[in-house]
């Protein structure tokens, strides 16, 4: 699976952020493997440098097989909980769809 990761000017997108992207989408999405060609992985932050609510965003779009493009986002306090939180969507999303295929 490729994987993209894209961040925002907010975002300082090192070397280090981008490994753990990639581990993160590559683990929790390796059942998946066989029917995804491509991950987008876009991380924001939403208010800057300014205090507030939960403002990291990550937004993962995945292309797959047999299914048309899906996306999720998760919203939180620091980029690393937004992450987990969007490949655990991710992963609930592409087992009801690829479920449902499988049943047919």
């Amino acid at each position: 699976m490729k994987i993209q990761v894209n961040t925002d000017k907010n975002i300082d997108g090192k070397e280090s952020l981008v490994n753990y992207v990639k581990s993160t989408v590559e683990d929790g999405l390796n059942r998946f493997d066989e029917s995804i060609t491509r991950v987008d992985v876009h991380l924001s932050d939403d208010n800057a440098n300014k205090e507030g609510t939960p403002d990291k965003r990550c937004l993962i779009e995945v292309k797959a097989e047999s299914i048309p493009p899906l996306a999720v986002t998760e919203v939180a306090d620091n980029l690393h909980n937004a992450i987990n939180g969007a490949v655990d969507k991710m992963k609930k999303t592409l087992t009801s769809k690829l479920g449902k295929l499988q049943s047919k």
